[in-house]
């Protein structure tokens, strides 16, 4: 059994994670069982390796102890080792979480000073088939539900295979000592009381339950790898980007293909919406037009072609006082404003008689009219751009030309019928809009 599990264990190293034996990786020991049979599995292999251990400090005498031991372990197996020390005062709230994040940026940190391939973590067949199981209790969604992977990043697990029996028996051959958490046997928390009330129903109905949990994880991890190379190919055809803050997705591409929703919520894994607003995003899909849906920093609207996606965060009001001719900086653009005539088609112009400095350059507000130039009366702006079909972050970020009493161009859209040019007209002043 030994040998056979040895060469297992090296298989994956060579093949999976595609290792040689020079390469020098992290490997990450709490003193338990399966991280001391890892750390051996490594010697066993010949492959070049540290040992890394954290000290939380939370058990007292308990977790000193713990840190001797594996201080001595990596001395017997003439390793390095790396040890960090935390305040246990640091760990008050969300324990768990505070003490993954801790390790984790840990290790990172060490893989990049000391210059490891990767950080070995002790993870096994039992572990991934509670990962799946804790996922899919909470609803965490389909990437969740794939549980961990062999290799991600820098995050390696070469006993995501192997059977907690298996490793025992390993143990149990090669003579090994290892430490006893006793917090384990607490099930305060939710992955001690799925291994210490739940498992063992399950073991007694489905025996092999484990094995085929953790074997459908990795089938859905090749779905998953097929589903990002879809999404990949569908991208830009969906997806465009107009600015950083405003998105605009074109959905038509996606109207037949059955696996549209799958689909959508690939794309959207980049905005971090969670699963929750992921679902509200699909629902959003199947609403009229100009229904929102608030997704943290994005606000997302349905357009008629799809989705419109801004960040009101990035949108911030401008005021820019315009005194006379000269060039002005406006967001993303310059205003260049000179007097005079012989203006051609590409600038804006008005008759300088009747429009007098100082003018103002402004954001819309709501309530702000027009009188547009070929129509009789004013218009609410908020009607001119809902007739142009322009987008929520159009609107948001749309500047008008105006002074204290009324507006004379909605810059990008229209002007008003003030300050026309006519016969009588003897001097101009003219604008342009030059995008940087």
């Amino acid at each position: 059994m030994t040998n056979e599990l040895v060469l297992r264990f090296q298989k994956v190293l060579r093949e999976q994670l595609r290792l040689l034996p020079e390469q020098k990786v992290l490997a990450a020991v709490s003193g338990g069982r399966d991280s001391v049979v890892l750390a051996h599995l490594l010697k066993t292999s010949q492959q070049n390796f540290a040992i890394a251990h954290v000290n939380y400090g939370l058990r007292g005498t308990a977790s000193q102890q713990d840190a001797v031991f594996v201080k001595k372990m990596a001395a017997d197996l003439q390793v390095e080792y790396f040890e960090k020390r935390c305040d246990p005062a640091d760990f008050q709230q969300n324990l768990q979480e505070k003490a993954r994040e801790v390790r984790y940026s840990w290790f990172a940190e060490l893989c990049e000073v000391q210059q490891f391939a990767g950080v070995m973590l002790g993870h096994h067949q039992q572990d991934q088939a509670e990962t799946v199981l804790m996922a899919l209790l909470r609803g965490r969604g389909s990437k969740a539900v794939q549980g961990m992977q062999v290799q991600n990043g820098l995050r390696l697990r070469p006993l995501l295979d192997f059977t907690v029996s298996e490793i025992a028996t390993y143990a149990q051959e090669a003579g090994l000592q290892w430490v006893e958490d006793l917090s384990n046997q607490q099930d305060a928390y939710e992955r001690n009381y799925l291994r210490l009330n739940v498992k063992p129903l399950l073991d007694a109905r489905f025996n092999q339950w484990e094995g085929l949990v953790a074997r459908q994880a990795q089938q859905l991890q090749g779905y998953q790898q097929l589903l990002q190379a879809q999404t990949e190919l569908w991208a830009p055809k969906v997806v465009h980007q107009m600015k950083p803050h405003w998105h605009q997705w074109h959905l038509s591409p996606l109207a037949d293909l059955p696996y549209a929703d799958l689909l959508i919520s690939e794309l959207a894994r980049p905005y971090q919406l969670g699963q929750q607003l992921t679902e509200a995003l699909l629902a959003l899909r199947h609403l009229s037009v100009g229904k929102q849906l608030d997704a943290g920093k994005w606000l997302v609207t349905r357009t008629i072609t799809g989705f419109d996606w801004h960040q009101p965060a990035a949108v911030q009001d401008f005021l820019l006082q315009i005194d006379g001719p000269g060039t002005y900086k406006l967001p993303a653009a310059h205003l260049v404003v000179a007097q005079g005539t012989g203006f051609d088609a590409s600038w804006e112009q008005f008759d300088a008689d009747e429009l007098k400095f100082p003018l103002q350059i402004r954001s819309y507000k709501a309530g702000d009219r027009l009188s547009p130039l070929g129509m009789h009366g004013s218009k609410k702006l908020s009607d001119l751009f809902n007739e142009a079909k322009w987008s929520t972050y159009q609107k948001a970020t749309a500047l008008v030309l105006a002074d204290q009493n009324r507006i004379y161009w909605v810059i990008g859209l229209r002007r008003s019928t003030f300050a026309l040019r006519s016969a009588s007209t003897n001097a101009l002043v003219a604008f342009k809009i030059k995008h940087d």
